[in-house]
């Protein structure tokens, strides 16, 4: 995602991931408008969701 969602991949401190096939989901209620124009298109698609890191904290907790 470097230089097209951040500046440098290093500004990343949290990363989730989650990859789904389409005919696997069972509803789709609630879905915002940009997934279900990408899904009416057929095309593989990448959403990309960028939030508030969440609070650091020592492992060993």
């Amino acid at each position: 995602m470097n230089s097209l969602v951040y500046v440098d991949d290093r500004q990343v401190t949290d990363l989730t991931v989650k990859r789904r096939k389409v005919k696997d989901l069972a509803d789709f209620a609630g879905i915002s408008p940009l997934i279900a124009e990408a899904l009416a298109d057929g095309k593989e698609f990448i959403y990309v969701k960028i939030d508030l890191p969440t609070k650091p904290m020592e492992l060993n907790q």
